[in-house]
């Protein structure tokens, strides 16, 4: 998930160049294979569009052909005087069925002509006033002339429609007279109806309808432009219901929904439709095409244009990965280096090439040394101007002792007290044995109170054994190291600043604990105090040793100053607790 994430990040110099070269190498590939896919399909679909449309409109000029026959047969019953008299006479005097000789008449002269056309399955002539003559070749295609009724039949909305063409021919997709048939199971039909009118007169005398077999017009659609994955149709759009040829209704459901808004739409989301309208029949010839398969058929340019360009993607991406890698390792090699400077024989151990990045690792290396040398040298500056500044502070420490200590002396011996003097000065003389021995300003905890009781004992001499004073430090303290004159200075300080103007009896207590790696000492009296605002005692005191401390032990060890008027001063000492 970690590398994931940091794979996506955009913050990485490697990653900008990597997005930043597969967008220049991927958008364009994608861009053109995109509008090639899209140009490649649309030439696809138009060309095969026209196909379809051409093939259709060959198919419409055999609609024609066969039409025409059909026409010309109708014309010829209208054109014939014979049939015209037989009807009109009829007009003049109804009488139920036509007689055997009239039927025997029309039935040479039909047959004449319907000899030459093998698709010809059954010929009607009715009129108004009763005329019933039914022609064919077929024993079981006859009609129940009995049930047919003129009045029945003129509500029918393809009498309706043939009236309306006024003497043209009417073409119908099923047998308009089929629900008369004697049999229910004749072969499908198409129907041509047709006005009788006196083209000198114009007058009507009956209506013709010509029935052909459905096959006649199997030729419409040539085997040769016919396949499997499409369907060529004829549709009747005038009927009441739709007649097809090439398909039978309710095979396909798809389909049937698809042709469920004809005529008067033929959009589909499923399928390509294309149509069109013979103008003397008044049918839709119509192809009809899955769409995806459409779209699969003639997948195969933009299939290998789009083969092509993912081949060429994945080329980009790892062109671009490669070179991204080439690019940024040795920054990564330089970024290590920055990381591990501070392990100086790691950061040298990292190899760079001679190219731009690589000299700047190199120069670095090379800085990192010299950086290495100067630390070196700084610290060890640094030790010697610390050492210097302790021996500075110690230095204002041992005139101090000298001067006071001479000073009473010299007063003691004048008055005549010379054993006290020789006190002090054995006292003087442990003291400056501890002050000043060089080569080492750490000493125990037990020297440095051995020092303070020296200390103590001399101020007692100068002021009469006035100072009550009190140790109370933590035996397992005494062996412990600390800096050397460290609680002197503090002592001294109390006796100077705070018991000396004092009446009254002197208290000093100086106490010691170890607490959390940390020894604390305590010097506290109950001198004259002071307010927290005032100064700090100058000199030998405080400020000199929390400054000793601060450079011995660092920042976060020190003196901590607490007084009050009147009520004494309290100091505490805080330096760690180590062994050197």
């Amino acid at each position: 998930m970690h590398g994931l994430k940091e794979l996506l990040s955009f913050g990485k110099v490697r990653n900008k160049f990597l997005y930043f070269t597969l967008a220049i190498g991927i958008i364009p590939l994608i861009l053109v294979g995109s509008i090639s896919f899209v140009i490649a399909t649309k030439n696809v679909r138009d060309s095969t569009t026209e196909l379809f449309a051409n093939n259709l409109d060959i198919s419409n000029n055999i609609v024609n052909l066969l039409s025409r026959n059909m026409e010309t047969l109708s014309r010829s019953v209208l054109g014939d005087q014979t049939i015209k008299n037989y009807m009109r006479a009829y007009r003049e005097n109804p009488k139920g069925y036509l007689d055997a000789r009239t039927v025997q008449s029309l039935d040479t002269l039909i047959s004449d002509m319907v000899s030459d056309n093998s698709q010809f399955f059954s010929m009607f002539l009715l009129s108004e006033e009763g005329f019933k003559y039914q022609y064919t070749p077929f024993p079981y295609s006859a009609a129940d002339l009995w049930k047919i009724h003129f009045q029945d039949i003129s509500d029918k909305s393809w009498y309706q429609q043939t009236v309306g063409e006024d003497g043209k021919e009417c073409y119908f997709l099923y047998d308009v007279l089929g629900e008369y048939a004697v049999q229910q199971n004749n072969p499908d039909c198409v129907s041509v109806t047709k006005l009788l009118k006196d083209t000198r007169t114009g007058e009507t005398y009956g209506i013709l309808v010509v029935n052909v077999l459905m096959a006649y017009f199997n030729e419409v659609y040539p085997m040769a432009i016919q396949s499997d994955d499409s369907c060529y149709l004829l549709a009747d759009p005038k009927s009441d219901k739709i007649g097809y040829i090439g398909m039978q209704v309710g095979e396909t459901d798809d389909l049937k929904e698809a042709l469920g808004a004809y005529p008067d739409s033929f959009d589909s989301d499923h399928y390509i439709i294309t149509h069109i309208r013979n103008q003397r029949t008044g049918w839709d010839l119509i192809h009809v095409i899955e769409n995806a398969k459409l779209v699969s058929d003639g997948l195969t340019i933009p299939l290998i244009t789009t083969i092509v360009i993912l081949i060429l993607i994945l080329f980009s991406v790892f062109f671009s990965i490669l070179a991204a890698n080439t690019i940024t390792r040795p920054l990564k090699q330089l970024n290590r280096l920055i990381e591990r400077m501070e392990d100086r024989e790691t950061a040298a151990s990292i190899e760079f090439k001679d190219d731009e990045i690589g000299l700047i690792g190199k120069r670095f290396q090379m800085m990192i040394q010299q950086n290495e040398q100067l630390n070196q040298k700084i610290t060890s500056l640094s030790l010697l101007e610390k050492e210097a500044e302790l021996n500075a502070l110690q230095a204002q420490i041992n005139p101090h002792f000298f001067y006071n200590t001479l000073a009473t002396m010299y007063w003691l011996a004048k008055f005549g007290k010379n054993s006290d003097v020789a006190d002090m000065a054995i006292s003087l003389s442990d003291i400056f044995k501890i002050a000043l021995k060089r080569g080492n300003d750490m000493i125990t905890v037990e020297t440095e109170i051995e020092h303070i009781k020296k200390y103590i004992n001399i101020q007692n001499i100068r002021y009469q054994n006035r100072i009550h004073f009190q140790l109370l430090v933590a035996p397992e303290m005494m062996q412990k190291k600390m800096l050397k004159l460290l609680l002197q200075p503090l002592v001294e300080n109390a006796i100077y600043h705070g018991l000396e103007t004092k009446t009254g009896d002197w208290e000093l207590t100086v106490t010691g604990e170890l607490k959390d790696s940390r020894m604390i000492f305590v010097v506290e009296d109950n001198g004259v105090g002071m307010t927290v605002d005032d100064s700090m005692p100058q000199g030998v005191g405080i400020q000199n040793v929390t400054e000793r401390i601060r450079l011995k032990y660092g920042g976060e060890y020190g003196c901590q100053f607490e007084s009050e008027p009147q009520k004494g001063t309290r100091v505490t000492v805080t330096i760690p607790d180590r062994d050197e």
